[in-house]
């Protein structure tokens, strides 16, 4: 506007000011040749990756790029492609390439006063390396959908032991509770760490959490996912008579064709469920049972606690 002093001026004359224009100037420059740096980066993977070329250079370049931008896929499946053959080998070229993935030191999990904290440590097994880079990815960003994937790849090539992974999401959910994707990978540890670790185990985890923060919305839908699992895993089998005849499960805590108060007439009287029985279903629509009444009297306690 017309007659107004430009600020900008006169803040230059500010020895503090002036030097803080220096600093984002400063700033601005290192930003820009990080930025050419993953630029150039990027460019050398997708030549190696074009090139089929997957020796210790590039797969090393490859790690550097993930670990400052760790939503790259294609760099992600670049190292699968060139770890695949490897594992699936064997014998001693398996073991070299593991002592020179071993070579970047293995680490361990520790939480520390931010998210996850990286600290040596030493590990006779060839599996240091991926799991290294997958803690410093997310460490980077602890929400990438690509670090995460990569994890659970690596889990299913047998890098890393279920017992121990367990303990580490648990870690990351202490830190950032509301983390989807430290849930997500939580599940499909438990699911792998079956028999071993039981739905009553995962409840009594949703559970804590809960008493740690109320608010967890994420720890309450999964006790509803658990609650559900849990009484659909005790179903009862149903013979083939008793399926042809429109009878279901004898147990009185099994639902037929009446129970729950109205859930459709296809049963009669064959159906299991005694009258009056209330509760929510879960299950297939072939696999009903019902949560019983004293279970969601429990949820109703704990959640007007």
């Amino acid at each position: 506007m017309h007659g107004r002093p430009r600020e900008a001026k006169h803040k230059l004359k500010d020895p503090k000011a002036a030097e803080g224009y220096k600093k984002k100037a400063r700033a601005g420059a290192c930003i820009a040749r990080r930025v050419e740096a993953i630029r150039q980066g990027t460019a050398l993977v997708l030549e190696c990756r074009r090139l089929r070329r997957y020796d210790a250079p590039a797969l090393a370049a490859a790690a550097k790029l993930l670990k400052v931008v760790p939503e790259i896929y294609t760099v992600w499946n670049y190292r699968r492609e060139a770890l695949e053959p490897v594992f699936e080998a064997g014998g001693e070229a398996a073991q070299k390439a593991s002592n020179e993935e071993l070579a970047l030191t293995q680490v361990r999990l520790a939480v520390g006063g931010g998210w996850w904290r990286l600290e040596t440590a030493v590990d006779g097994g060839g599996r240091a390396y991926e799991r290294r880079l997958w803690f410093a990815c997310l460490l980077e960003n602890p929400k990438s959908y690509a670090a995460w994937h990569h994890r659970k790849w690596t889990v299913l090539k047998g890098l890393a032991d279920l017992g121990a992974e367990l303990k580490l999401v648990g870690s990351a959910l202490e830190q950032d509770g509301r983390n989807f994707h430290a849930w997500a990978y939580r599940q499909f540890i438990v699911k792998l760490s079956a028999p071993k670790v039981t739905t009553e185990d995962e409840l009594a985890y949703a559970g804590g959490c809960i008493a740690a923060d109320f608010s967890n919305y994420s720890a309450w839908h999964y006790r509803t996912i658990l609650l559900h699992k849990l009484y659909a895993e005790e179903v009862q089998t149903v013979s083939f008579e008793d399926l042809i005849a429109g009878r279901g499960p004898t147990s009185s805590s099994s639902s037929g064709g009446g129970g729950g108060g109205g859930g459709g007439g296809g049963g009669g009287e064959g159906g299991g469920a005694a009258p009056g029985v209330r509760g929510a279903f879960s299950g297939t629509a072939a696999q009903r049972r019902p949560i019983p009444a004293h279970v969601l009297d429990q949820e109703y306690d704990l959640v007007h606690q």
